[in-house]
């Protein structure tokens, strides 16, 4: 199918034919376009405004034959793939917002499914989940103020979609840093979609830091992986290679992260 890109963002273009995304029948582009800018304005809320980044184009997973979200680098920028379908418009957050992490981070695109050696990927997924569950909740707000009708009417739904998901992630009893330590060997080894259950653990016991201090999400591209290693001695990649390459101003709420992560 042809796409037919249409700008909706500064720097974001959209495909906007409805045919290319698969089994969403007449889907209403409108409620998508708004959905995915709603998660761009909260990122530029909190320092990354997309006119510094590069291009991004948003189109539906059908195009690649797969069934996933997926960020991955194209020839003019970057490209952002989404599964998400039909009025299920709360998935289309939740997905852009993952993505839409990743592409800040700006780490190399490695093979999303790595095999049995992914030791560099774990902890950047736990955040990009993160990411998801944090930005459905912001959201919510500007649901509610919507312009369109069919968003407006769906911001309660919205916010328990949120709501419900966070229920339904396991919570750990356990400091997270002694979880990490206890798990750190599936986390480095075992492949990213076997995975995704540990991620949500990480991202729901870091949820509430985030929400208090959000000025964390600064820390971003300080999370850039440089090879498939990069996490493999991660107490030592906290303290010793992100937390050094902080400003100043950061470095009292990263400390609490650390904390956290490493105890």
């Amino acid at each position: 199918m042809t796409k037919r890109l249409e700008p909706i963002y500064e720097n974001v273009l959209l495909d906007m034919n409805p045919l290319n995304w698969e089994k969403t029948s007449n889907p209403d582009m409108s409620s998508i376009s708004f959905a995915l800018t709603s998660v761009i304005k909260e990122y530029e809320s909190i320092g990354y405004i997309i006119e510094e980044r590069p291009h991004v184009e948003i189109v539906s997973s059908s195009l690649k034959g797969t069934d996933y979200p997926e960020c991955f680098k194209a020839k003019n920028g970057v490209v952002i793939s989404l599964s998400a379908k039909d009025d299920y418009w709360s998935q289309y957050v939740y997905q852009f917002a993952h993505e839409y992490c990743h592409y800040i981070i700006g780490s190399p695109m490695f093979t999303r499914q790595g095999g049995a050696k992914e030791s560099s990927f774990w902890f950047e997924e736990s955040i990009c989940e993160l990411a998801s569950c944090y930005f459905l909740k912001k959201t919510c707000s500007s649901w509610k103020m919507s312009d369109l009708d069919q968003i407006r009417s769906f911001a309660e739904d919205h916010c328990k979609y949120y709501e419900n998901h966070v229920e339904e992630i396991t919570t750990i009893d356990i400091p997270l840093s002694q979880w990490i330590r206890d798990n750190i060997e599936s986390l480095k080894e075992t492949c990213v979609d076997d995975n995704r259950k540990s991620y949500s653990v990480i991202a729901k016991s870091l949820l509430p830091l985030f929400l208090e201090h959000p000025n964390l999400w600064k820390i971003l591209p300080y999370l850039k992986r440089v090879d498939q290693n990069t996490y493999r001695d991660f107490p030592h990649w906290i303290k010793q290679v992100v937390k050094p390459q902080l400003p100043t101003d950061l470095s009292k709420e990263f400390e609490l992260l650390e904390n956290m992560l490493v105890g």
